[in-house]
């Protein structure tokens, strides 16, 4: 009885770690397969968790696995667990083509890494709770002092004008304006709008005083071009990195010096640490240089690794850096991948076509002879060698045994 080994791993764009949803274990399907498999529900999620582990290693999307039912039975050793996963519609696919529905939603790189700039937000929003260095209630009370003013002027403009009541130089307008007020006062309005051109027209009026033309200032004189002076390319030494390490405010920056030279590291090596240092401002103290370059371990190491682990906006920044840069990594990695894809498709179109003609010809018997064993030959007995999973290996085995 020949059994199904397991497929060797693919170099695919995966990251060191998948996505759980929180109580997995309380799901209806998890608690369907514990209920067909007659375990608990602990181990049905860690058995899981594994499958997807090597999904994600192994696949972009979750298609295109060549394994079997039985092999995955037996890796997470546990008969009939394929099929639990089949009956709830998380594992589909004939047995040597498998697919996993809808991997990409959670787990592929875009998905990780929208999860990863998500999380950095949220960091970012908790340590950083107001933009404008006020409370919400100091806001309160300027929103509501502002209302207060608002109600004032607007109780201002509705009374009647004061000056009604002064005394004016001509009593007849003074009886004329007082007759006025009482027939409105009689009719039950305001005298308000009659009052107003009483003041107005007994104010003197106002000249505006004389406008000043603005000063005219004098054109700029702009310099004579001057020529950049010549760039002079700095060499560090240890006398240098003492300096810096002086100027930064370490106190024992000679006997630091003296330990990054014992550790064998050289003066650049310590500049580009220590403007590692500098371009991370509030993320350690001074002495995590010190500590650095004693250490013979920390010391070789590259200028961005070895750090301690930063609190506050330094660390929101440097999630943000490094969630940003295993992205651009995994974009990278995925382009070079699609390219690998199409030049290994385009190789193998050509094989197609100089050789596919005489593997028309052969018999299936014949054929079973290019894949003695696996679950590819099962594929090779149901759907002949065009196979897209079997394609590409039975015309390269084709050419081997041909030269």
């Amino acid at each position: 009885m020949t059994t199904a080994a397991a497929p060797a791993p693919a170099k695919v764009c995966f990251s060191p770690f998948i996505f759980l949803r929180k109580n997995l274990k309380d799901d209806i399907n998890v608690i369907a397969m514990a209920d067909h498999l007659e375990k608990d529900e602990f181990s049905i999620v860690g058995r899981l968790a594994d499958v997807w582990d090597w999904v994600d290693s192994n696949s972009v999307d979750g298609t295109g696995l060549t394994a079997s039912d039985r092999w995955i039975d037996r890796r997470v050793q546990c008969p009939g667990f394929s099929a639990a996963m089949r009956s709830v519609g998380w594992l589909t696919g004939e047995s040597g083509a498998l697919i996993f529905p809808k991997w990409d939603r959670h787990n592929s790189c875009t998905a990780k890494a929208r999860s990863l700039e998500r999380e950095a937000k949220r960091i970012r929003r908790a340590h950083c709770p107001t933009t404008t260095g006020q409370s919400t209630d100091d806001a309160s009370d300027k929103r509501q002092r502002q209302r207060q003013s608002i109600d004032r002027e607007e109780k201002k403009q509705n009374l009647p004008s004061s000056s009604s009541s002064s005394a004016t130089a001509d009593p007849e307008l003074a009886a004329a304006k007082v007759a006025e007020e009482g027939d409105f006062l009689r009719a039950g309005e305001p005298p308000v709008e009659p009052l107003r051109q009483l003041a107005r027209a007994s104010r003197p009026a106002v000249k505006p005083p004389p406008v000043e033309p603005p000063p005219v200032e004098p054109p700029p004189v702009e310099p004579p071009p001057t020529e950049p002076p010549p760039t002079v390319e700095l060499r560090h030494t240890w006398e240098t990195i003492t300096r810096d390490l002086s100027l930064c405010g370490l106190n024992m920056a000679e006997k630091a010096a003296s330990y990054a030279k014992q550790n064998n590291s050289t003066p650049e090596r310590c500049a580009a640490v220590l403007s590692h240092w500098k371009a991370h401002p509030k993320a350690w103290d001074i002495g995590a240089i010190y500590a650095r370059f004693k250490n013979p371990h920390l010391c070789g190491l590259p200028p961005s690794e070895g750090w301690p682990k930063p609190s506050g906006p330094a660390a929101v920044e440097l999630i943000t850096d490094d969630a940003r840069e295993k992205q651009r990594d995994q974009f990278a990695e995925m382009n070079a991948d699609k390219a690998r894809a199409a030049e290994s498709r385009r190789e193998v179109d050509r094989l197609a076509a100089q050789y596919g003609p005489a593997l028309d010809k052969l018999s299936a018997e014949d054929l079973i002879e290019y894949l003695p064993t696996g679950p590819a030959r099962v594929t090779l007995l149901k759907h002949g060698w065009r196979a897209p999973t079997i394609r590409a290996r039975m015309l390269r085995t084709f050419v081997n045994r041909q030269e």
